[in-house]
């Protein structure tokens, strides 16, 4: 059981080392988040997200994650001609605590 922990634990250090490492590279590169939950859309640089890799959604308060594939994909059309529809490269995490009344 114990070497079943460290394995996802190695696994979520290797995705989020993963993730930063792309983000470092696009670090100038204006990237268009869609929040899952309420929909809201806002424009971050690579550079922002490598230093925030979990972030609020300033519009319902969600905390959020860079989803790793959405952002290789995103990073990979950037040189092609760009969709003015934004990609969702983020994902609603559960709340750390539960909300009041529920």
């Amino acid at each position: 059981m114990h070497g079943m922990l460290t394995q996802s634990h190695d696994t979520t250090r290797s995705r989020d080392r993963e993730v930063s490492n792309l983000l470092h590279l696009c670090g100038d590169l204006a990237l268009a988040i869609t929040c899952e939950s309420c929909g809201a859309v806002c424009t971050r640089t690579g550079a922002w997200l490598a230093a925030h890799p979990t972030f609020m959604c300033g519009r319902c308060f969600q905390d959020t994650s860079v989803r790793l594939n959405a952002l290789i994909q995103a990073v990979q059309t950037a040189g092609e001609e760009r969709s003015a529809a934004p990609r969702v490269l983020a994902e609603a995490l559960p709340p750390l605590r539960p909300l009041r009344g529920h």
